[in-house]
């Protein structure tokens, strides 16, 4: 060592696996060994010092206990101790490869129980679909021909008043037979609302009335909710400075992006990490995280936490035009 070489020493001698473990110029590996069946594992680990097996294989070779129970007394005191915290040492780290697996386990049956409710939430919209086309196709084919009827009788105040009550009696049946039904609010964009369920209050920024939904925007986070979820109303919203706190509804999804100007990176984290699983559990696949310029500190911790993410796949700045470098988009696994 004083000259500079490198060397490989193999040993049994535990002086030099302790000196070993304190010197930092030296370095312990071990070659794993299989002491239940006396055979090499293959597995080389380093910076832990391996048990030295010999008086373990001459016992299985058949040599006189009594010789083997002497050799063992005549370890030193300090050696036997040793050898007592690598064999605690082993065990920790099997101990360490079996949660792993266990981990690796519960991971690919959270997957698993993921994939199923999406497949199922999918099937579950897709026969409220049909039976929405079914009911509206009906209710079609029985106003056509409630139209057709007063057209082959003489116009008269009764024929028009006999129409009106069957086309009123079509929709009573289209939407399950109720009555006094409310109409369904249709909302505006800029339109202040409740969303029923979520105890929350936000604004209309987006309408879709093909699917009958709207987008809202609810303190820093934005959400999709159908219409019949949806309440207008007066007075002014009074946003936090954070968005936390916030529940969503089962029936709405987050989609767009979360705002976490002002916050600490502690307080972002917290609002982020749910977010994101959020989107990811109703299969978002992009999403993002408004967190403006400053110092950049903010976004850096952001970084931090998007690099130790596990359903997030690549993240990048926004282009100028959608927020640049105050915008940070996230692509979900």
């Amino acid at each position: 060592m004083e000259r500079g070489a490198t060397a490989v020493v193999t040993t049994h001698s535990n002086i030099l696996k302790a000196h070993a473990q304190t010197d930092p110029d030296y370095m312990n590996a071990a070659v794993e060994f299989d002491e239940s069946t006396l055979k090499p594992l293959y597995r080389l680990n380093y910076g832990v010092p391996g048990p030295s097996l010999g008086l373990s294989i001459a016992q299985s070779l058949g040599i006189p206990p009594a010789i083997i129970e002497a050799a063992r007394g005549n370890l030193k005191e300090s050696e036997g101790a040793f050898i007592e915290s690598v064999r605690m040492l082993e065990e920790e780290r099997e101990e360490i490869r079996r949660l792993k697996g266990r981990l690796s386990t519960l991971e690919r049956e959270r997957d698993d129980a993921v994939k199923k409710l999406r497949e199922k939430r999918d099937a579950i919209i897709e026969k409220g679909r049909e039976r929405i086309d079914s009911a509206v196709a009906k209710a079609k084919k029985d106003v056509k021909e409630v139209l057709d009827r007063m057209r082959r009788e003489a116009p008269s105040r009764a024929a028009g008043a006999r129409a009106t009550s069957a086309i009123e009696e079509i929709g009573r049946a289209a939407i399950g037979g109720k009555t006094g039904v409310s109409p369904v609010y249709v909302p505006c964009e800029g339109d202040r609302v409740t969303i029923s369920g979520a105890n929350a209050r936000g604004a209309v920024v987006k309408v879709d009335a093909d699917s009958r939904r709207a987008e809202v925007q609810v303190k820093g986070l934005k959400v999709w909710a159908s219409w019949d979820k949806l309440a207008k109303r007066g007075g002014a919203d009074t946003p936090p400075a954070h968005p936390q706190g916030f529940s969503i509804n089962a029936d709405m999804e987050v989609v767009s992006s979360v705002n976490v100007i002002g916050s600490t990176v502690d307080e972002a984290a917290g609002v982020i990490t749910g977010f994101l699983d959020r989107a990811h559990a109703l299969g978002v696949g992009t999403v993002e995280i408004i967190h403006g310029i400053g110092t950049g500190r903010l976004a850096r911790g952001i970084e931090e936490l998007l690099r130790r993410t596990g359903s997030v796949k690549r993240f990048y700045r926004a282009e100028p035009a959608k927020g640049g470098a105050g915008v940070t988009v996230v692509e979900l696994e």
